[in-house]
């Protein structure tokens, strides 16, 4: 159900979708910018937190910068088993969104594995794959990034703000950094290839993901979780942000309370020397959150993927066919969420990872 959003609702939810300062006193100058005061935007953030249609304020960290190997993995389930398959991968702490999606791969699962993990990213799928009784499973990692940017334009214009407190990474459609051979992380050889982080910033990452209280200085609390002080906490913040190791510090949306109710992932066909431009043209469109180049198949020649959001169906069946119009794929395919399993916010550098491949690695024995 759609929350109601007044006008002074909506211009604060679009900042902190934008990014939130990192600065000891984040809401007074949030404040300052909107011609508001600390007490009435903490009082806000608090209410839209209690109505579920802000999740949370955190940091979102690029899994690959900080080490782990990523992919998105789309599995072939009987109908009947899909819950239990899906409440098995579930249990994984890297798997952060699982949905049912209409079409003869059914399950569809984000995953990511530690840079420390015996299996690695090919491995685990496979034991992933067991625990599931999937039929079959596929790994589909980004190898080209146009967008990541799960914000919604709240205003009848349908304008979103640009990023405030963090960028991107990588440039729209950058080569992502291959894998290593054995599924952990970048190759070392890769240009892209990030150094891995130190002990201090392992801290920060763990302080910084989970939600910022909403009071006045929030991020006292995290520095003392870090060893660090306040200051410090927020220069360490600042420059993971321009390495790309931070995307940006910003607030996050539950986008059906929001008034987003319908979405689907487009996937589209192309040959090679026209996934660029494609994907950069659908990384313009605000209606698009994601967008990746992912590998094709003999039997999957779809390479592009484009997450679409929409307040009706019929919104997103009209961006999904100014799309088709727009870039003229050879083959389209759309597959609708049919049902969510798991989604939330990826936790890293947590003994959860160790723990579940024990686990794994002991029920093979």
């Amino acid at each position: 159900m759609r929350a109601d959003l007044d006008p002074a609702d909506r211009a604060l939810l679009a900042r902190v979708q934008a990014g939130v300062p990192l600065v000891p006193r984040p809401f007074a100058a949030l404040a300052r910018e909107l011609g508001a005061d600390e007490a009435d935007v903490l009082a806000r953030l608090r209410r839209l937190a209690g109505a579920r249609v802000l999740r949370q304020l955190g940091a979102i960290f690029d899994t690959r910068a900080c080490g782990y190997a990523s992919a998105l993995v789309a599995a072939r389930v009987t109908p009947a088993c899909l819950p239990a398959a899906a409440a098995a991968v579930g249990a994984h702490p890297g798997v952060s969104h699982c949905y049912e999606r209409a079409h003869a791969w059914n399950l569809w699962f984000t995953l990511a594995v530690a840079p420390t993990s015996a299996l690695g990213l090919g491995g685990t799928v496979a034991r992933l794959g067991e625990m599931a009784g999937a039929d079959r499973m596929r790994v589909l990692p980004a190898l080209r990034t146009f967008k990541i940017a799960a914000r919604f334009a709240l205003d009848a214009g349908g304008e979103i703000a640009p990023d405030r407190g963090g960028r991107t990474g990588l440039p729209c459609g950058a080569r992502n950094p291959p894998p290593a051979a054995d599924g952990r992380g970048a190759c070392p050889g890769s240009p892209s290839a990030a150094a891995p982080l130190s002990e201090v910033e392992v801290a920060v990452v763990r302080a910084l993901q989970r939600p910022l209280a909403l009071e006045p200085e929030p991020f006292a609390a995290p520095a003392r979780a870090a060893g660090l002080g306040t200051e410090a906490l927020l220069a360490r913040a600042a420059a993971l942000g321009e390495r790309g190791v931070m995307r940006r510090f910003a607030g996050l949306l539950n986008h059906r309370r929001a008034g987003f109710a319908a979405n689907a992932m487009a996937v589209w066909a192309l040959p090679a020397a026209r996934r660029a431009p494609a994907g950069r043209r659908m990384a313009e469109l605000p209606a698009v959150t994601h967008c990746y180049e992912r590998p094709t198949f003999p039997d999957w020649p779809y390479a592009l993927f484009s997450m679409v959001h929409g307040r009706t169906r019929e919104e997103c069946e009209a961006t999904i066919a100014a799309i088709a119009s727009a870039i003229r794929p050879e083959a389209a395919a759309t597959l609708w969420t049919v049902r969510e399993f798991k989604k939330t916010r990826l936790m890293l550098f947590t003994p959860e990872y160790e723990a579940w491949e024990a686990g794994a690695l002991e029920a093979v024995r």
